[in-house]
């Protein structure tokens, strides 16, 4: 008697099958993490900043202006939020969630301050510059820079004669266009009173 011995198990080529299958799954599941993560950011850094204007307003509501203003100050009133990476090395170096340079300090001789963050990517630049800051006198929002490229305010008295008036906030195919395509070579700061 002959027995014919049957072999379990698969092919090679049913084994690449498999593995281009995982190929392509684990590149979509990394591409959708890495687009969840941007927007992470992009949603944390938007309450760093209210987070901020809400503490400097609120700290310097006694004072006179915003003359004395800074990263040091700020950290020294505990109202920098959780969130930002502080560096003490060299003074008081304030870092956004995309870790770049934060700048905090006054503007036109302390009538008000300005919050810079750096090195932003387009997309994040888009996405920051498009939101709604507030336009009424009660939210303090005087108006922003979006650099290398453009300035925009809302019209008010800003600290340099080179802002344009524009209505705020800005589209998202103005702001689209305004940003720089170069990675993280984008810088915006927001003006307050």
């Amino acid at each position: 008697m002959h027995k014919h011995n049957k072999q379990s198990g698969r092919s090679m080529v049913e084994m690449l099958g498999v593995l281009a299958i995982v190929a392509v799954l684990s590149v979509g599941g990394i591409a959708g993490y890495s687009k969840a993560m941007a927007k992470y950011r992009i949603s944390r850094t938007l309450d760093e900043i209210q987070m901020l204007v809400t503490g400097i307003r609120s700290s310097f509501a006694g004072a006179p202006d915003y003359s004395n203003v800074s990263n040091s100050l700020v950290y020294q009133a505990g109202i920098i939020p959780d969130s930002i990476i502080i560096n003490k090395t060299m003074g008081i170096s304030l870092k956004n969630s995309f870790g770049e340079l934060i700048i905090i300090t006054s503007w036109n001789a302390g009538e008000g301050f300005q919050i810079t963050y750096n090195g932003l990517d387009k997309t994040t630049c888009v996405q920051l510059a498009s939101a709604d800051w507030g336009g009424s006198t009660a939210s303090g929002f005087v108006g922003m820079t979006i650099k290398p490229v453009s300035r925009l305010s809302n019209g008010n008295n800003l600290p340099d004669n080179n802002w344009t008036a524009g209505n705020l906030p800005i589209n998202i195919n103005d702001a689209a266009a305004l940003c720089s395509s170069n990675t993280s070579t984008n810088s915006i700061t927001w003006f307050y009173r």
